[in-house]
């Protein structure tokens, strides 16, 4: 269970930077697949990951247990290299992370997104702001529950009256990797400011935004 204390618009802090198994699952899938595919080896694993992500490979992923951050940074670097465009390659982590919050989503195991799919889905008029911040608290709920560490705030856009923007603090450490699995396509933009910020910024006017029904297929 989050607790409640993540409802606050003034934000969430936790305190050491660990992430949540269930971040790990399809991850440590994905490369135990490719090392029995014979597309990586033992070796090469040992002398690429950390031990913390070797360990996780032998031993398995608890769902509600924390880890450390460097497990998915290794992990991720091995799949980028292997099924992506190289190393550095971003954006298939971002992708990896919008197809990981849709199976959240799909599931209903997390009562915020079950929440926020239905409230979405119901709506074809123009978003309100109090409406839009509603919702917005549900969607920075679920990275907040997925690590420890870190301060989340919504915050008033300091450039645009009608935006607002997701500030995430107290991260120093915090790999890239990790950082850019959070990411969204729908309606944001991601600034790493410097090692212990990251801002997440609307790419639109909240007034703007405008949802079809759920049968519309968008």
């Amino acid at each position: 269970m989050i607790d409640g204390s993540i409802w606050s618009l003034g934000g969430i802090t936790m305190s050491a930077l660990e992430s949540k198994g269930i971040l790990l699952i399809s991850i440590v899938a994905d490369v135990l697949r490719l090392e029995k595919e014979g597309r990586i080896s033992r070796e090469d694993l040992e002398e690429e990951l950390c031990p913390d992500a070797l360990k996780v490979l032998d031993t398995g992923v608890s769902p509600v247990s924390w880890y450390n951050p460097l497990v998915y940074r290794d992990l991720a670097r091995i799949l980028m290299r292997l099924e992506g465009k190289g190393s550095r390659d971003m954006e298939y982590l971002r992708k990896r992370g919008e197809r990981a919050g849709q199976r959240l989503l799909e599931s209903g195991v997390y009562q915020q997104l079950d929440y926020l799919k239905r409230q979405v889905g119901s709506r074809e008029k123009p978003e309100s702001r109090e409406s839009f911040e509603q919702s917005l608290r549900l969607i920075v709920s679920m990275p907040a529950g997925f690590m420890k560490g870190g301060k989340w705030a919504v915050e008033q856009d300091p450039d645009y009256p009608d935006r607002v923007q997701i500030a995430l603090t107290g991260i120093d450490g915090l790999p890239e990797e990790n950082a850019q699995a959070t990411c969204s396509h729908i309606a944001w933009r991601y600034e790493r400011e410097g090692p212990n910020k990251i801002t997440y910024r609307m790419d639109k006017d909240i007034s703007a935004l405008r949802f079809g029904s759920a049968d519309d297929g968008d």
